[in-house]
């Protein structure tokens, strides 16, 4: 097993996760942590859809990530690890899982919101859990896809 990417896309599997990163990376496996969505066959389905030909997928709560992880049961040889929402990275830190780096790339409006860029909306939850994860060595960046600029995330919030 070997984690070489990790994401926050609150779309999780969609053209530049799907295509453009998968591509650029030679991603074998996708892993979507998202305790609702592991508990939704529907959205689970999409999702699998959405999964390009030849990529395994693998959808699972915190919980369940934090044990695979812990026990290498992932089966990519580089492996590709989407989260939906910043507070599940933290979760994991949390657990004792190690996230080197990770690439803030999609973070959607929503009420209470502040944007800061066309994919980028934090409430003040997640700026506290962006300090956190940089507090405990995880590099955050922001970054939409491959060919857009690679940018430190306190270009935009200070933390």
């Amino acid at each position: 097993m070997s984690i070489i990417f990790s994401r926050v896309d609150g779309r999780m599997i969609h053209g530049q996760v799907a295509i453009a990163w998968t591509r650029l990376l030679s991603i074998d496996e996708i892993v979507v942590i998202d305790d609702e969505i592991a508990e939704d066959e529907t959205q689970a389905m999409l999702l699998e859809l959405a999964t390009p030909a030849g990529i395994d997928l693998k959808i699972c709560s915190v919980d369940e990530a934090v044990e695979l992880i812990e026990e290498d049961e992932l089966e990519g040889s580089k492996t590709m690890v989407v989260y939906r929402y910043i507070k599940d990275a933290v979760r994991m830190v949390e657990a004792g899982i190690e996230i080197g780096e990770l690439n803030i790339g999609g973070v959607y409006f929503a009420e209470g919101k502040t944007q800061y860029n066309k994919a980028l909306c934090l409430d003040s939850n997640d700026i506290e859990d962006l300090k956190y994860l940089k507090s405990k060595g995880v590099s955050l960046f922001y970054q939409v896809a491959p060919m857009n600029e690679k940018e430190a995330l306190t270009k935009y919030v200070s933390f």
